[in-house]
């Protein structure tokens, strides 16, 4: 699960500014502990982290720009349903995990086409 393009740009001067400031300290020693006392950088350490820890950042992310993405699991079902803002359907998936993948990467191109526009 990765962002590209301009939204991987904005995304990681966001990061960098907003969120590191706030979560650094443990976030850091944390990840030198998984992978064995050696300091990663902090944009690495991010992109090396559990696709949930990863999933959790995109969604602050994406809500400070103005698209809400949701995984929401509807037991009648049995499936979980991903919704993105400005996105003409959902995505019925048999996993949570599928559905964050759907719903970032889904809530990425949105975000690419909006820059895109921004910059012609």
């Amino acid at each position: 699960m990765e962002v590209t393009g301009q939204t991987k740009i904005e995304f990681e001067k966001w990061y960098m500014d907003k969120y590191i400031k706030t979560f650094s300290v443990n976030y850091v020693i944390m990840v030198r502990d998984m992978y064995g006392g050696f300091l990663l950088g902090k944009l690495t350490a991010f992109y090396s982290s559990p696709l949930e820890m990863k999933y959790g950042v995109f969604v602050d992310y994406f809500d400070s720009i103005g698209i809400d993405l949701d995984v929401c699991r509807y037991t009648h079902r049995k499936k979980f349903s991903t919704c993105v803002d400005f996105s003409d359907s959902n995505t019925w998936t048999e996993t949570r995990p599928e559905g964050r993948i759907i719903a970032v990467t889904k809530a990425d191109e949105i975000r690419n086409k909006q820059l895109d526009e921004i910059q012609s």
